[in-house]
């Protein structure tokens, strides 16, 4: 392999700037591509919003205008923007299992903090509109970053099929991944069944994956007399890979699994979190007891007052 000069600092600065360069030519094609769009919701689209979807989109101007487009019919209909902890104060055990930490990592980043095992008492569309709250605020907060704004701690330890129904899963990861792309930067679950992360490795095909449901495991278990314990197992497995075939490459590459008894995957929080602010829950030192929802329904109220989410916004910021 022949001599390859050093790049110098000058030069490496040059290839940025033209990359931004090029950046902001494919975001100029998209804007012209929206046409007068962007002058019914010019706060949501913005330079940065359009860069996120475009990353999403792997650069493809045609996907992004796609995805953006699609994005503000869903805007139109559902208009995120206009919901307020007041249509959500009710919901005191669905903030506890889902919300906003009051510490950032490493990197500045918010952080989301889920505790999947408490079962919610919440309908299917007030956990939609939970969820949709809490990423209208992410996305409000981000509004000044290129990407990968928000760490994603999930606590499952004590998870059952039953605590998170698929449903509420695919509808979540939907809206995710096609009207907020670009928010999450890594997702980690922590203390998950080990089996979780071994077919989340191994199993691609989501094809081969419910053939193996279907026909194998009912073999085994008649021959083998396998336990009830291993069947609950196998719709574990089926459960992981039918949920996994709704997440697109991008948000796949950001899960990293985590575990309280293994001090090497725990090397990840500790890189990502100052351990004095993390709660000792997910291995931390802070000393902070619970969750205090008077004090968290104060710093939404404050959230919403900047971002100007009521009830009678018009929808189109």
């Amino acid at each position: 392999m022949g001599y390859q000069p050093k790049q110098t600092r000058s030069e490496a600065a040059q290839l940025e700037w033209l990359f931004s360069q090029e950046q902001q030519e494919k975001v100029n094609e998209v804007r012209d591509l929206l046409g007068a769009l962007t002058e019914e919701m010019p706060s949501f689209l913005s330079d940065t919003t359009i860069r996120r979807f475009l990353r999403a989109r792997n650069w493809s101007t045609e996907q992004a205008t796609k995805g953006l487009k699609e994005t503000v019919k869903w805007r139109r209909e559902y208009r995120p923007d206009a919901i307020s902890w007041e249509d959500i104060a009710e919901m005191e055990d669905e903030a506890k299992r889902t919300h906003v930490a009051d510490y950032l990592d490493k990197n500045g980043r918010s952080v989301l903090v889920s505790n999947v095992p408490m079962k919610s008492k919440a309908s299917f569309k007030d956990q939609i509109k939970h969820l949709v709250y809490l990423l209208e605020y992410f996305a409000t907060n981000s509004a000044n970053e290129q990407d990968d704004y928000v760490v994603w701690l999930t606590d499952f330890r004590g998870w059952s099929i039953s605590s998170t129904p698929f449903s509420i899963t695919r509808e979540s990861m939907h809206i995710i991944q096609n009207y907020y792309p670009g928010l999450i930067a890594v997702a980690i679950p922590f203390d998950p069944p080990r089996i979780f992360e071994s077919f989340w490795k191994v199993y691609k095909d989501s094809t081969l994956c419910c053939s193996l449901h279907t026909n194998f495991f009912p073999v085994i278990m008649r021959i083998s007399n396998v336990s009830c314990s291993d069947f609950i197992i196998s719709s574990h497995f089926l459960y992981l890979q039918i949920a996994k075939k709704f997440i697109q490459q991008h948000m796949k590459e950001k899960v990293k699994f985590v575990y309280a008894s293994n001090a090497e995957s725990m090397k990840i929080i500790e890189d990502l979190f100052d351990l004095d602010t993390l709660e000792p829950s997910f291995g931390g030192r802070s000393t902070t007891t619970s969750f205090d929802i008077n004090k968290y329904a104060e710093r939404m109220r404050r959230a919403d007052k900047v971002r100007g989410a009521s009830r009678n916004a018009n929808g189109y910021n």
